[in-house]
């Protein structure tokens, strides 16, 4: 009989010893320093996998009115770094000060399903700024059928309230029903905000870093920071389960051994 329940739990149990190639970029941006409105910086984008990246990109979510141009890469191979550098333009009307950016990488595997990496950065156009303002980004998790609040608490240490604008940078596998929020900033207090946020085209099993940009102007000034976050994609649970199946099947089946030995007993 234990040979019989050996032989039934060998059966029903799976065992995955294939390893999977993969793709990993890992993009390095300086912040952008900017001077009668110009300013340019150096980029770097890694593919740390073991496969290489196809029709490869950066594009750039930027401040309203400043632009820079996409940067074309191609494929990516493996361990071997791209590097170039960006141009960064200001409208004649921009304050002084810091303002959040976030660039994109996008490409394609050998399958050609697309992906993207969101790096952020700062623009600083002719001074530095400074603030004691940050925040957080709680982790969400979302699925293909079920979309997600992403919790960001924005904390203002300083004896003075404040408006600041807040804006959302996601992956393009992520969607997001608003991308920026207009929020007051009182003295020594809290502020929390959900984002509603859902897969788009995001596989299940990938975690993905998101982030947002806090901005505010003081005294003429622009002041920024940054709050990092993680959206894990999980698969959509049905109502029973595989594994849930496999067990009543296992039970089933010694079961109807057990009556087998019995008869002939």
């Amino acid at each position: 009989f234990l040979k019989i329940v050996l032989v039934v739990f060998l059966f029903f149990a799976s065992f995955e010893a294939a390893s999977a190639s993969f793709i990993s970029i890992t993009t390095d941006i300086k912040g952008v320093d900017l001077d009668a409105g110009h300013g340019t910086s150096n980029l770097r984008v890694v593919n740390r996998g073991d496969e290489a990246a196809f029709d490869t990109s950066v594009s750039f979510y930027l401040p309203e009115g400043f632009t820079a141009e996409e940067v074309f890469i191609g494929r990516l191979n493996p361990n071997q770094p791209f590097e170039s550098e960006i141009s960064v333009e200001a409208p004649a009307e921009a304050l002084p000060g810091v303002y959040p950016a976030a660039a994109s990488v996008n490409y394609r595997d050998a399958n050609s399903y697309p992906f993207s990496a969101v790096t952020p950065f700062y623009i600083t156009v002719g001074r530095q700024s400074t603030t004691a303002v940050f925040a957080v980004l709680d982790e969400a998790t979302v699925s293909e059928g079920r979309g997600a609040k992403l919790r960001l608490t924005v904390k203002n240490p300083d004896s003075t309230g404040r408006n600041a604008f807040v804006t959302l940078y996601l992956p393009r596998e992520l969607e997001a029903e608003e991308y920026s929020k207009e929020l007051f900033l009182p003295a020594r207090g809290n502020v929390e905000r959900d984002f509603e946020v859902s897969s788009f085209s995001a596989l299940p099993g990938s975690s993905y870093a998101v982030f947002a940009g806090i901005s505010f102007e003081e005294n003429n000034i622009m002041h920024s920071t940054f709050a990092r976050g993680t959206i894990r994609v999980v698969e959509e649970q049905p109502i029973v389960s595989n594994n849930m199946i496999k067990a009543v099947l296992a039970v089933l089946v010694l079961l109807f051994l057990a009556l087998q030995l019995r008869r002939k007993g």
